[in-house]
């Protein structure tokens, strides 16, 4: 059954909630703008066990924090310029006791904006020891690579590798890195690549030309990857499957050991659902529907596609295990299970109205004003 967990003492209209949880913690993180400049200023721990909620002040502006891992680091960039040009400090921050260490500064020989150029830069973690650095393409254009370099930062040698893009098979897809997943317990690596929204690969597919953006799912052994990378040679991939202009695919969600994706093929009208075992690459087919949705949801074990009534803008969802379609007008839904259904109403710019019903309840529990998020490998619902 769903958990739901309410974190109060947040002033919801200043943080937001990372998308992930950092090893045992939610990070909430709070930024600001100044001059057209936008940085982060601090961020919120909050122990998911011990309901403990602490603050972190930066010590400088910070333009880059990673998203979340198993070891409950955050690493993050500062932009420094001086007479000598212009860098990124790389730094961690382990959240068990807000321990800093700088770890490399990385000089930027450009001479484009810096804050446009900072906005497409991008930092993953991929454990306490490792993270990726992605310095983007200053001359990107449609179908240009969107990064021009990749880094892999060791926080421990305070160093740091350049990936051999030119010999390596799966250049393509780090350069065009559009999200990147840590699964099986911190030991698998998932890069997916193409910078793009199903909608819009349909469209370039009616184009009926070969202009279109590529899309990849790369699953790699993280021990191999980095030891790959320091030795300039290429990983052996767990999957690297490619897909055409006449398809498009989605990150669905990821559990412990899984990550549940969407692939739907424009010419047949099918969406298919897979799941990847994350320890081996395999892949196995969930659900085959003749079908186009808006969009595919999962709560818990649970898959939904999403149909949009375009007479009111309202949605339906159909279950993919029962071929039940559940009806919500104009709510949003938040989480959907055979006993509980969450949706939310716009309440304030980026807060919302929450109302929950359950089967067994008389009365909907409500709540007013808040934010949300949904933690699919925890199934939880974050509620601040």
């Amino acid at each position: 059954m769903i958990k739901i967990m309410e974190i109060n003492n947040l002033d919801h209209n200043k943080v937001w909630l990372m998308r992930e949880a950092m090893g045992p913690y939610y990070v909430f993180f709070e930024r600001t703008i100044e001059q057209q400049a936008m940085f982060y200023s601090q961020i919120h721990a909050y122990h998911i066990e011990n309901h403990t909620l602490q603050p972190y002040v930066f010590d400088s502006n910070v333009q880059l924090i990673s998203e979340g891992n198993y070891a409950g680091i955050l690493y993050f960039a500062s932009l420094h310029k001086d007479a000598n040009g212009s860098s990124f400090v790389i730094s961690k921050l382990i959240l068990d006791g807000f321990i800093k260490e700088d770890i490399i500064s990385i000089p930027l020989h450009i001479d484009i904006n810096l804050d446009i150029y900072t906005l497409r830069s991008s930092l993953v973690s991929i454990d306490e020891r490792y993270c990726l650095f992605f310095l983007p393409n200053k001359n990107f254009s449609f179908n240009a690579n969107f990064y021009s370099e990749v880094l892999l930062i060791d926080s421990s040698q305070k160093t740091s590798y350049s990936l051999s893009m030119n010999s390596t098979t799966y250049s393509d897809v780090l350069l065009n890195l559009s999200e990147c997943k840590i699964g099986n317990k911190g030991n698998t690596i998932v890069f997916k690549a193409g910078r793009i929204n199903s909608f819009e690969k349909r469209a370039q597919w009616k184009k009926s030309n070969n202009d279109y953006t590529s899309e990849a799912l790369l699953v790699l052994d993280k021990t191999d990857f980095v030891t790959s990378v320091m030795n300039k040679s290429d990983a052996s991939p767990l999957m690297n499957t490619k897909f055409e202009g006449n398809e498009t695919i989605g990150i669905i969600g990821k559990g412990s050991e899984t990550l549940i994706y969407f692939k739907e093929n424009f010419e047949e009208d099918i969406t298919e659902v897979y799941s990847i075992q994350l320890a081996s690459g395999k892949t196995v087919s969930k659900f085959q529907i003749d079908e186009h949705f808006s969009s595919i949801v999962a709560y818990s074990d649970r898959l939904y596609g999403a149909k949009e009534n375009t007479k009111n803008g309202h949605y339906s969802y159909l279950s993919f295990a029962d071929q039940k379609t559940h009806v919500l007008g104009s709510d949003v839904l938040v989480y959907l299970d055979e006993n509980v259904t969450i949706t939310a109403r716009p309440h304030h710019i980026g807060s919302f109205n929450l109302k929950i019903k359950m089967t067994n309840m008389i009365e909907n529990k409500l709540f007013t004003d808040k934010k949300y998020l949904y933690d699919f490998e925890r199934n939880t619902l974050i509620i601040y």
